[in-house]
């Protein structure tokens, strides 16, 4: 029989024994269940004597036709139809035993023994989250056209008068969301599978875990959220300690294997036994197309080499090949991770945050078109002020899309008109070669809120600095250049799409090398290979902080002399990082946007990274193969891949120079080896940070 019919065979024999009953009573949750309807925030009174105690459910059991319970039996089948009340342990009896005493229970957080040998299942993956402009899009018209959410909270108080139909239906969907959420979250059914954001596809693989067998198995369809995003870390966190995990097979939708879902979305063949099952390896295939992918692309690697991996998550990176696995644990082997939380190790001594939720600032925001009107100028740098220095001004608003690697000046609002300007996703506009190299240039937000507002915020967020280390959120590793992208962006306030990277220092002046260093770090191709092997989406705490990094203690004077000027050059190019400058000991105007120099600079500072990561030759070229869209783009522009060539070249000139001793990353392995880069001759000329190539003294 093929496993369709044994289905339909078994739906049909579940139906026969299932008695007609209006639904569910209190009676049939068994032993230690809470009240769903309580959990889920539907409590009630069948009257105004019969309260919902002990001594009601005792007659319920005696006697649960009692017509003086009609009313509670309409309101437990109101309840069942709407949220599906489900009880594994009454639907099969043969399957699960409740023993007299539950700490005889082989599953001590269900309370029964026994389960299901294998379960197979595509669970739904739907979120309960109600996003307003999505649900009046068919609704209301004024609600979805608002650009704001203080707009939307100003129409959603007018709704019951102008539209009761739309908000008798937003309050039902409110409802059934926040109760199916409360019950998730509050009822202890999911107590690794219900962090965060609720998708329900993380309940229904923590409920898998919890109805297989002590030696059985189960295969699920779910989002390859399962292994990288942080709500579902510790409920994977646990098949990896508890040595669970079976296999893990992550698929591109390219192929349209699912034709309902786009084409950018991923899911993972999840597979896990029960904890009598122990799993000495698991098996890993990242990137498959389809299935006949998966035998040439999967390989095994042992749950202590996971730790090792991720010391904080315990999540497997996504390494597509085994030669990816073989680089990330040698260097995860030698060299710190950026924030180890178990032991509050923090090298760089580093938060990180946001500034507003752009949401959340809504009500502050201002765009040009108001400020002009209401008698502001602009000024420089861009700010909207009604007269020269007056307290009462307004400051640009950054988000994520304005900044790049050593840019705070990569995208621009200016020439796109209102009408464009505020929809999803606008285009914005990319300065031209000839504004890169105005150092008066500013970019021109969408927003501008009072600066007053903005310098309480960073106040408590960046402190007394002018400046402070940022980056972007939201990358994709598909489709996008490069993962991690971060410049010292002067003191405007950002939403939540830059993500604030601060560094708490001694003193002012080792709070500006610390962020020189650390960018020059962070923005090498090697940390960004080792973020393509983690970040999914965005580039989130819990992510950034299990990155490899070399520790401040590892530098020494020379290679500061060596990063620092070529940092400085790479980030002063206009004037409002003025402040960044002097810090830095610099006292004269911006360097000049030279993007010949800037390129060599950067693969200057490449090449020494991966020497200071322990890298050798051979991995480096499999390293810069793994940028398919830098590869492109060069190819295109120069007929080959000039960047890696270059910082190949550059690779093994430094490879020929003398080595010095350098503090090893880790204090326990001593000292090692690194180029001695006092003696490196730079192919540019005047040398990084030179006076002749900044602009004329204004």
């Amino acid at each position: 029989a093929t496993l369709l019919k044994v289905l339909e065979k078994c739906v049909q024999f579940y139906r026969t024994i299932t008695p007609p009953s209006p639904g569910p009573f209190p009676h049939s949750e068994g032993r230690g269940e809470k009240s769903p309807s309580l959990i889920l925030g539907e409590g009630f009174r069948v009257g105004a004597d019969l309260p919902l105690t002990d001594l009601l459910y005792r007659h319920l059991e005696e006697n649960p036709q009692s017509p003086r319970f009609e009313s509670l039996r309409q309101k437990v089948a109101a309840l069942t139809d709407r949220y599906g009340f489900f009880h594994w342990h009454v639907a099969f009896p043969d399957v699960f035993e409740v023993p007299d005493d539950l700490q005889d229970a082989e599953n001590a957080g269900t309370g029964w023994s026994g389960g299901f040998d294998v379960v197979l299942g595509n669970p739904p993956w739907e979120k309960y989250t109600i996003l307003e402009t999505e649900f009046f899009a068919s609704r209301d018209e004024i609600i979805a056209a608002t650009k704001t959410k203080a707009e939307r909270n100003l129409e959603l108080e007018k709704l019951p008068e102008r539209n009761p139909t739309a908000y008798q239906q937003w309050v039902e969907a409110r409802r059934m969301a926040a109760s199916c959420t409360h019950f998730i979250k509050t009822s202890g059914r999911y107590p690794l599978s219900s962090r965060g954001e609720i998708n329900t596809y993380l309940p229904f693989a923590g409920l898998s875990n919890q109805i297989i067998h002590q030696g059985g198995f189960a295969s699920l369809v779910l989002k390859s959220s399962i292994f990288t995003s942080s709500n579902a870390g510790a409920f994977f966190s646990s098949l990896i300690v508890n040595r669970q995990l079976v296999a893990l097979y992550d698929f591109r939708n390219w192929e349209n294997l699912f034709p309902r879902v786009g084409y950018h979305e991923r899911f993972a063949l999840t597979v896990y036994s029960g904890r009598m099952r122990v799993q000495t390896d698991a098996s890993f295939a990242f990137y498959c197309n389809n299935t006949s992918e998966v035998e040439e692309k999967a390989y095994s690697i042992s749950p202590e080499h996971i730790e090792i991996l991720s010391p904080n998550s315990k999540k497997v990176p996504i390494l597509p090949q085994q030669r990816d696995a073989t680089i990330m644990l040698s260097v995860a082997q030698k060299y710190p991770i950026l924030v180890q939380e178990s032991n509050n190790q923090n090298p760089w001594n580093i938060s990180y945050g946001s500034l507003f939720h752009g949401s959340g600032a809504s009500e502050h925001f201002n765009h040009k078109e108001q400020l002009v009107s209401d008698g502001y100028k602009v000024s420089y740098p861009m700010t909207y002020c009604t007269e020269v220095n007056s307290p009462h001004h307004f400051v640009p608003f950054y988000e994520g899309k304005f900044i790049q690697i050593y840019d705070h000046r990569f995208s621009s609002f200016e020439g796109v008109p209102i009408s464009r300007r505020f929809g999803r996703k606008p285009a914005t506009h990319s300065p031209t070669a000839s504004q890169k190299r105005d150092p008066f240039y500013s970019i021109e937000p969408r927003y501008w809120i009072p600066a007053s507002v903005a310098d309480e915020r960073l106040a408590s967020k960046v402190g007394q600095s002018s400046y402070f280390c940022a980056a972007r959120l939201v990358t994709n590793v598909i489709s996008n250049t490069r993962t991690f992208m971060g410049c010292l962006l002067p003191k405007y306030p950002a939403n939540n799409m830059v993500v604030c990277l601060n560094i708490l220092p001694d003193t002012r002046k080792y709070y500006t090398k610390l962020c020189v260093l650390f960018l020059s770090l962070t923005n090498s191709f090697p940390f960004d290979y080792f973020a393509r092997l983690r970040v999914s989406e965005n580039l989130l705490k819990d992510v950034l902080y299990e990155m490899p990094v070399v520790p401040p203690r590892t530098y020494t004077p020379i290679l500061d002399d060596f990063i620092s000027p070529r940092v400085l050059e790479l980030t002063y190019t206009a004037w409002d990082m003025q402040a960044f400058a002097r810090d830095m000991g610099y006292e004269g105007a911006p360097f000049v946007w030279d993007e010949k120099r800037r390129f060599l600079m950067r693969c200057e500072l490449d090449a020494l990274y991966f020497h200071l990561y322990g890298i050798g030759r051979a991995d480096v070229d499999y390293i810069m193969e793994t940028f398919p869209i830098v590869k492109r783009k060069d190819e295109a522009a120069h007929g080959d891949y000039r960047t890696k060539r270059v910082i190949l070249e550059m690779y093994d000139a430094m490879a020929d120079l003398p080595t010095m001793c350098v503090p090893a990353p880790k204090e326990e392995q001593g000292e090692m080896d690194a180029p001695d880069v006092s003696r490196w001759v730079t192919p540019l000329d005047p040398p990084p940070a030179d006076a002749k190539v900044a602009h004329d003294q204004a």
